[in-house]
């Protein structure tokens, strides 16, 4: 049977916390078996103290396989550049552990999902997006490559940056002259930036308000982003369209369909009265509203100026007393 690693850990992490619990209900079932043969298989269903620890070190691998994994299934944030760092961790992790007499017991399974996460990381391989998102992550750009990578594919993540970059900014400009020298310092002066996100900011907040410095990069950074690193969302998605097609609304066309599950989407995560994040149109009515303040209250004379201003009425109100 094929259980996802992540509902295997949570399911062992549950069973261990309750474990006198699942003993008892083991102990219980088997007691109000009246067939002694069934009866005798449910009570050799309960697990020797033993049996627990090995569940308890199954749980300390699978615990690195639940935060990998978690990394890059964000819904609401971008975690397409997460999806490397988290296979070549996973990977790590494991392989170290292969070899430890601890996880003896675990050492054909460890092989065999080492295998099968380095499946994975070669079908990263298979698009350009991976890379190019771990370059659009304003505070991580290049480092991970520096760090973790050696020379020869350092560069050829770098070449590969150069060439997006350019071809994005030739479609921009809408010009086939080469994009020589002006590229070069726009794609520098933002891979040579050390930027800082602040907590609470998200990188898409980040590339609203930089639009501007780096439009290239902001370009890019809208078309990659987006992508989502699994398909547990889409997945999800199609089975809620299950429950909005009902037996009585089968004749649902599909226009109907995708506008009912947007908008429960939109409910769902509150997106329907949302405060407008920054834009060029936005700033440019704010500047306008201010600009139209200023100019009022240059040419009109305020009540309190007409009538000697606050303080004489406070001293008038006084005097009357």
């Amino acid at each position: 049977m094929k259980v996802q690693w992540s509902s295997t850990y949570i399911m062992l992490v549950r069973a261990s916390e309750d474990k006198q619990y699942v003993d008892d209900f083991v102990y219980e079932i088997a007691h109000e078996e009246k067939d002694k043969a069934k009866c005798s298989k449910l009570d050799n269903l309960t697990l020797a103290e033993d049996e627990w620890e090995r569940a308890d070190l199954f749980i300390q691998l699978l615990v690195h396989t639940n935060e990998r994994q978690q990394a890059f299934s964000s819904e609401t944030q971008p975690c397409l550049q997460d999806a490397i760092p988290a296979l070549e961790g996973l990977h790590k992790a494991w392989t170290v552990r292969v070899e430890r007499p601890k996880y003896v017991p675990f050492a054909d399974a460890l092989q065999a999902a080492t295998e099968k996460i380095a499946d994975y990381y070669d079908k990263t391989g298979d698009t350009d997006a991976y890379v190019i998102s771990m370059y659009l992550t304003p505070n991580m750009k290049g480092m991970y490559f520096k760090k973790n990578w050696d020379a020869s594919l350092q560069r050829k993540a770098e070449t590969l940056m150069e060439k997006v970059f350019c071809e994005r900014y030739t479609k921009l400009h809408s010009t086939s002259a080469p994009p020589e020298p002006g590229t070069t310092g726009q794609r520098q002066r933002y891979l040579g930036t050390n930027e800082e996100i602040y907590e609470g900011t998200s990188v898409i907040h980040w590339w609203g308000a930089n639009v501007y410095h780096y439009p290239v990069w902001a370009s890019l950074a809208q078309d990659y982003l987006s992508i989502m690193a699994t398909s547990i969302s889409s997945k999800r998605a199609f089975s809620q369209g299950s429950i909005t097609i009902s037996k009585r609304r089968n004749c649902l066309k599909n226009d109907i369909v995708e506008a009912l599950q947007c908008l429960k989407c939109a409910i769902r995560h509150d997106l329907l009265l949302q405060a407008s994040g920054p834009s060029s149109v936005t700033e440019e009515t704010i500047s306008k509203e201010e600009d139209s303040e200023e100019l009022t209250e240059a040419g009109t004379v305020s009540d309190e100026e007409e009538s000697g201003g606050a303080w004489d009425l406070i001293l008038e109100d006084d005097d009357e007393e």
